[in-house]
């Protein structure tokens, strides 16, 4: 095994002393077998060669096929694709993973507007249009209903962030259009939250709250930024009522034009409190006319779930995860995702099979094993992540994570030698995990492991990108492995012809004894202390 002389000395120095990973992490050399070295053939060696390249062969076709329409989530090749699975896992007898149910509902929306539109209407017509952004400012995250709303009366109120009492305005706000005068800021580049007066004023029955903002331009510039949130999945339903009131940012500006008042004051709101003081109700000198039309879309699919209880008492947990997804149909072409990840989900079909058939022999890990399709990771991680926020079982006894996805491929850096395979984020969390990995290769696997894209300065930033994310963000040792990005990724061309079986075979093997192995090591996977 050549492993560079400075990676070796760091990584003692790590093991001993649990450094932090940025000092002396994420080794990116390579890890070669000694050529002389015979592979251990113990019962878990032969454990895992119970599992077969025909099996792998036989149902990869199937899952790969155009019958599944590409495997997309949230489309009913999906929903075929997941039911497949739960179908094989059931024909076998694996027990499901959340209590009498193979799957987990995974659910998010997503929120998209129509239409925004403010108005100034005489007699039916408009006399003034606004723009969104610069004249006003619809807060949109925050609702999931229309609003459609014609007024010419409001009622004004003062800054109220500092005031926890607002009983005084109950009759009067009542089915009202609220003007809410902006409050001055702290610190200039915090901006204010008004949530707490929406959330109040909702519950008093306000209609629409018009605030006058003097952050408004720091206000759209921070949204501006941050404009992917209307478009991300958001976790969950979506809910019934946001809970507070719909509401527009104004600029002094333009509160002053639809405001007017020729007393000499220095701003606008002190002309009109002085001029009105004596009543809260305000009527308005032409009609104001808001569209808000939101579309909102749910997005579903399941994870899967197969669970194999360890004999142990200390309810600690090994994942296995794939993700099953993959691309919807362009025209008359198909993503079939033979590679991604087709080879990882049948990868853990396998080794499925292979943990039942070890178990009916009388062989079970002492540590619980969990295998799960994390849904939707081609639209976001959104399985992994919805699993880490409900887990089935606590993440606190989730001891170690280990991911697949694209396992099944030569990739032409390796086409002279195909005995390799991919390893990222081993030592990232853990040198135990990184040092087991190690040793269970030299044991059972005889691979090559390419910690190329290990690197912290790989610009593919391929740790982030695949679900043992999710889980490792949460402090659990996780370790991903793949065999590199080819020429048909995420293209039409990734087909099932063109799957390497014997390497295929070979890297989900070496899998099983890794799950094993860590499965039933008594070996803590220390962690390194965070150094702050």
């Amino acid at each position: 095994m050549l492993i560079n002389r400075g990676y070796l000395v760091t990584f003692a120095l790590c093991s001993i002393f649990y450094i932090h990973p940025v000092i002396g992490q994420y080794y990116s050399g390579i890890s070669r077998p000694d050529s002389n070295v015979v592979l251990t053939r113990d019962s878990v060696y032969k454990m895992a060669q119970t599992i077969q390249a025909a099996f792998l062969q036989r149902h990869l076709k199937v899952f790969a096929s155009d019958e599944f329409d590409g495997r997309a989530f949230n489309k009913p090749g999906n929903t075929k694709a997941t039911r497949y699975i739960a179908a094989q896992l059931r024909s076998m007898g694996a027990r499901p993973g959340n209590d009498t149910s193979y799957f987990q509902e995974v659910l998010y929306h997503r929120k998209f507007w129509d239409k925004i539109r403010f108005t100034q209407e005489e007699h039916g017509h408009i006399v003034r249009r606004f723009v969104h952004k610069q004249s006003f400012f619809s807060s949109y995250i925050d609702h999931f209903d229309s609003l459609d709303l014609r007024f010419d009366k409001v009622v004004r109120l003062p800054c109220l962030v500092s005031s926890p009492d607002y009983t005084p305005y109950s009759l009067e706000i009542d089915g009202s259009v609220v003007v809410l005068e902006g409050c001055s800021p702290v610190v200039d580049t915090v901006l204010i939250d008004y949530h707490p007066i929406l959330h109040t004023l909702h519950q008093l029955g306000a209609t629409l709250v018009l605030i006058v903002d003097p952050q408004f331009n720091l206000r759209v510039r921070t949204f501006n930024e941050s404009t992917y949130l209307r478009h991300r999945a958001t976790m969950g339903p979506p809910p019934a009522d946001s809970g507070i009131a719909h509401h527009l940012f104004l600029t002094p500006k333009t509160a002053g034009d639809l405001f007017p008042d020729n007393q000499p004051k220095k701003h606008w709101w002190q002309r009109w409190w002085c001029r009105h003081k004596d009543s809260h109700s305000y009527s308005l000198s032409k009609e104001m006319h808001i569209i808000q039309a939101p579309r909102v879309i749910r997005y579903s699919g399941d994870n899967v779930l197969a669970y194999f209880p360890g004999t142990g008492d200390n309810k600690q947990l090994i994942t296995l995860t794939a993700h099953p997804d993959h691309l919807p149909p362009r025209g008359t072409k198909i993503y079939n995702g033979a590679d991604d990840n087709g080879s990882g989900s049948m990868a853990l079909l396998a080794i499925a099979k292979a943990l039942q058939q070890a178990e009916t022999l009388g062989f079970r890990p002492k540590k619980s094993i969990l295998l799960l399709w994390c849904n939707g990771e081609e639209s976001g991680l959104l399985g992994s992540r919805y699993y880490v926020r409900h887990p089935v079982f606590p993440l606190s006894n989730t001891v170690a994570e280990i991911n697949v996805d694209m396992i099944g491929r030569v990739v032409p850096t390796w086409e002279k030698n195909s005995n390799y395979l991919y390893v990222i984020g081993s030592d990232r969390i853990s040198p135990t995990l990184h040092a087991l990995n190690e040793s269970v290769n030299r044991k059972y696997g005889g691979l090559i492991l390419d910690y190329k894209y290990n690197s912290e300065e790989d610009p593919n930033r391929y740790y982030y990108r695949s679900d043992h994310y999710n889980f490792a963000e949460h402090g659990i040792p996780s370790i991903f492995f793949f065999n590199g990005v080819h020429q048909d990724y995420h293209r039409p061309t990734d087909t099932v012809d063109k799957i390497c079986w014997n390497v295929y075979t070979r890297r989900t093997r070496y899998l099983f004894t890794l799950l094993w192995t860590l499965a039933n090591t008594d070996q803590t996977l220390t962690k390194y202390i965070q150094l702050r």
